[in-house]
């Protein structure tokens, strides 16, 4: 082992800049009322895995239009190492940084940072379920998943999906039943992805300086 811990927690996010986050959520937000509740679950995420015991913390920054020394600043004040996504859509950045992370580290789990219910016991409870299981994910409510974390890479599970739609965690399923992984489901959380989910989380509407729906 070459990693200071056996394990590997990676954080996919964006910086925050108007416009470029949390679109979705503009029309009913405006784009500095987006990025202000983005800002705030990245850092309520981030919060949360530095929290987690012997375990490696890595920053996974999408490299479009972001600058590196920003990520590996913001990465630093929570005591992560920076790293910038590579892939050509959201399932090759993804299975890339994994991979990486597996080539040093015995189990890796892969989070984003939209989900205001995710905490450190959760994310722990990721890694005790990798223990007994080639797979674990965590299911989001609207069809896709907001966890997914493995011990060794598993590159069929991220072919071409039909990213951000309900499918997504289906297809999933179906591809760790033909791949023969044992996986592991933890409890469904609800993350933010459009206005209709503000109304779940009023006070990350406040926030964001909105009134929820």
């Amino acid at each position: 082992m070459t990693g200071r811990h056996a394990r590997a927690l990676l954080v996919f996010a964006r910086l925050p800049r108007p416009g470029r986050v949390k679109t979705r959520l503009i029309p009913a937000l405006g784009p500095h009322g987006a990025t202000r509740l983005y800002a705030h679950l990245l850092e309520r995420t981030l919060a949360s895995a530095a929290q987690l015991q012997d375990t490696t913390l890595q920053f996974w920054c999408d490299p479009a239009g972001e600058a590196p020394e920003a990520c590996s600043e913001l990465a630093k004040r929570y005591g992560m190492t920076p790293h910038l996504q590579s892939g050509q859509d959201l399932g090759s950045r993804m299975h890339h940084a994994l991979e990486t992370a597996l080539d040093r580290f015995d189990a890796a789990v892969l989070i984003g940072s939209d989900c205001p219910d995710l905490d450190a016991g959760y994310l722990g409870q990721a890694f005790v379920q990798l223990a007994d299981h080639d797979v674990v994910i965590g299911p989001a409510d609207d069809g896709g998943y907001i966890l997914i974390g493995m011990k060794r890479a598993q590159p069929r599970l991220f072919e071409p999906l039909p990213w951000g739609t309900p499918e997504v965690l289906d297809q999933t399923r179906l591809r760790l039943t033909r791949n023969g992984c044992r996986w592991a489901e933890l409890p469904t959380l609800r993350d933010i992805d459009g206005p209709e989910d503000l109304a779940h989380f009023p006070e990350l509407a406040e926030i964001a300086g909105a009134t929820a729906p």
